[in-house]
């Protein structure tokens, strides 16, 4: 047997099989891990969009609209996360001077510390280890400071970012109640 052949085969022994995460899936264990989910996805997304504002020699054609629409949509997973956990919420009130910013690395930090609910999260709903609400707030906390920063790199307030979150997410589900066909189409995107 080949590493990679006992490797697959530890794999395929290891993993929990489907049928049982979903008969032991909950209210919520699915909402933690929507919520989660969510924030890694938009994360990434965000971490994506710095990645090639940096890497172009064109900053001017950096999409600064959409990047504040990620951060929206970051703002409404870490709301509802937030929410689910009944944390409150402890706004960054630092002050951070533009030029002292380092864009990257802050996106790679808010990234780091998603990772870490996210791996919180993925031990509450796959393995049933209760959640450390502590340490989920620590890093609520560390992502409010990142969210901060990138707000002061865009000079853009939180309340303009969740206006725009609003208004994407109005467009998108008109009926004010999450719907399937709606989130596929994305009417917010159409022209």
């Amino acid at each position: 047997m080949t590493i990679e052949e006992e490797h697959l085969d530890l794999v395929r022994r290891l993993t929990k099989k489907p049928t049982q995460i979903l008969s032991e899936l909950n209210q919520e264990s699915v909402q933690c891990w929507h919520m989660v989910t969510g924030l890694a996805t938009e994360a990434i997304e965000l971490l994506r969009d710095i990645t090639e504002f940096i890497k172009t020699t064109y900053p001017e054609t950096f999409d600064m609209e959409n990047f504040i629409k990620e951060l929206g949509d970051y703002e409404f997973y870490l709301t509802g996360l937030m929410d689910w956990c009944t944390l409150e919420r402890k706004p960054c009130t630092q002050v951070f001077n533009f030029h002292d910013l380092n864009t990257y690395s802050t996106v790679v930090e808010l990234a780091l510390n998603t990772s870490e609910i996210l791996d919180q999260c993925k031990a509450y709903v796959i393995n049933n280890k209760p959640l450390d609400l502590t340490d989920i707030g620590m890093s609520v906390y560390k992502i409010e400071e990142c969210l901060q920063k990138l707000r002061t790199w865009l000079d853009v307030s939180r309340e303009e970012v969740l206006r725009v979150n609003i208004d994407k997410l109005t467009k998108r589900q008109p009926t004010g109640k999450y719907v399937d066909a709606h989130a596929i189409e994305r009417r917010d995107e159409k022209v």
